[in-house]
């Protein structure tokens, strides 16, 4: 695939030398397809597919959520575009709220492509947030420094008959699509073993943000209105189930290789109703994405369940990412068989001082996840996303402790 001359329209920031780089590729690739004349074009477009054919066949973590060996152990982190990276500050200053930057095509592409030039990863994350998907339909999200979303109440600024009406909004989608389809075509050129990955939030931890508004240590709200109004609590779980396959379904036909669910706060409920309101709507989501895209893989992320996770292999997922309470020293060889890990290097451990005893602590984090778990059914990664106060240096290490295992 070709990326046409409106590649050539697109401004990116040039805001540091990162950006520049990542503006200079772009203008190469699409100058490259100024100059092809008719008589070659379908020549060129043929010796392209080709090349991103045997390239995406050499992706490793294609490979390993596919059950084959990878030529290398494949890495990537959760919010790899972030604070921490000083290009994506200044990148962030030209924006007053992050929904805008987070719909705005040329700045959502720059952010997620500004990792990829600078680390050596495998992996390519959208640049979008689980709320979007709330703002989508309709539900008021904003977003304050130091506290996270602040999301508009279910029972205060709506009410559940209300939720039961709401759709996505075209607009919106078109954005995160566009998006999408641009980085998509980026990508193939520039970073052509690179898997991009689309994603959502779960149900549940959508659930929680509706009913308590904003970030919680333990979901009071949530938790007390599932308990009082169990019904309509699966009826609305049920509801974003639908939005949420939907919404990947857009983002799978405009290019992700993969996608990705996180349910953040799966922890925070009780084992009794975990299989109700985690494990039902993650296994009836799946189930709906393989039948219309058979192919895709999908990883699940239900952070703080321990070794509950293994439950996930019944399911047809791809992959399972792990945070810091998985004990990866399981040896369930059936688990193996059907899923892969994904994790679980403390995100925190990477904002330490980057010294030597630092150094020695990443190395022994590394090789317990590299012994323990076979290395054809690894993906590398953190406990959860990469924080603002990151160590650059450390996260360099880590991949450099990753490449050179055997």
């Amino acid at each position: 695939m070709l990326i046409n001359k409106q590649l050539k329209k697109s401004i990116f920031f040039k805001s540091d030398e990162n950006n520049q780089n990542i503006n200079k590729n772009i203008d190469i690739i699409s100058s490259e397809n100024n100059n092809i004349d008719n008589n070659d074009h379908q020549k060129k477009h043929t010796e392209n597919q080709i090349v991103i054919k045997k390239a995406e066949y050499y992706k490793p973590i294609l490979a390993v959520l596919n059950r084959h060996k990878p030529r290398r152990i494949p890495i990537w982190f959760m919010r790899q575009a972030g604070r921490y990276l000083p290009e994506y500050r200044e990148l962030r200053k030209g924006f007053k709220s992050f929904i805008d930057m987070c719909l705005n095509k040329d700045a959502s592409v720059t952010a997620a492509l500004q990792p990829l030039e600078r680390f050596d990863l495998d992996g390519g994350i959208v640049f979008s947030d689980i709320m979007i998907l709330l703002y989508a339909l309709g539900i008021k999200v904003d977003f304050i420094e130091g506290e996270g979303p602040i999301v508009g109440q279910l029972g205060k600024d709506y009410q559940v008959n209300d939720f039961k009406k709401y759709k996505l909004n075209d607009e919106v989608i078109e954005k995160v699509v566009i998006a999408i389809k641009l980085l998509s075509a980026v990508i193939k050129f520039t970073h052509p073993n690179v898997t991009l990955i689309g994603f959502a939030g779960a149900p549940w931890t959508l659930f929680c943000y509706m009913l308590e508004g904003k970030k919680s240590s333990n979901f009071f709200n949530a938790l007390r209105f599932l308990y009082e109004n169990y019904e309509d609590s699966i009826s609305i779980l049920n509801i974003l189930s639908d939005h949420i396959v939907n919404y990947l379904s857009y983002q799978i036909e405009a290019g992700v290789e993969v996608v990705k669910i996180f349910d953040t706060w799966a922890g925070i409920v009780p084992f009794r109703l975990s299989r109700a309101v985690i494990f039902n709507p993650i296994k009836n989501i799946v189930s709906k994405l393989k039948t219309l895209h058979p192919n895709i893989p999908i990883i699940v992320f239900p952070k703080g369940i321990s070794n509950q996770y293994t439950k996930f292999s019944m399911y047809e997922v791809s992959a399972v990412a792990v945070d810091g309470t998985a004990d990866v020293e399981i040896k369930n060889i059936a688990f193996y068989d059907r899923c892969a890990i994904q994790g679980n290097i403390d995100n925190i451990l990477l904002t330490a001082k980057h010294d030597n005893e630092t150094m020695i602590k990443i190395i022994a984090h590394a090789y317990h996840l590299l012994k323990n778990v076979p290395t054809d059914r690894l993906i590398v990664n953190t406990s959860h996303g990469l924080l603002p106060q990151t160590s650059i240096a450390n996260v360099e290490f880590l991949i450099s402790i990753v490449r050179s295992y055997r």
